[in-house]
């Protein structure tokens, strides 16, 4: 007896509603402090500034949230900073 499995999905989902797998959850995007500064149009030294001010520890990470959705994220020696769309 041979078993096989057949992979299906189901059924289309209605428009707006969005899926719960965690593989079409799309990572956020985080960029450098010099590709954030130039969209929140700011210098990169007073955006490294107020990451340094508003730094706060989340478990084992540090992160900055510097308001409107904003949250800078300490990778090691350097920032990346998350906006949202």
């Amino acid at each position: 007896m041979v078993w096989t499995t057949k992979c299906t999905e189901g059924p289309p989902r209605p428009d707006g509603e969005q899926s719960t797998n965690p593989r079409d959850m799309a990572a956020p995007r985080l960029v450098t402090i010099d590709a954030a500064a130039a969209a929140l149009s700011i210098t990169p030294e007073a955006l490294r500034a107020r990451c340094r001010r508003n730094a706060r520890r989340e478990g084992r990470d540090v992160a900055a949230r510097l308001g409107g959705g904003v949250v800078a994220y300490k990778l090691g020696a350097s920032w990346r900073v998350q906006i949202p769309q």
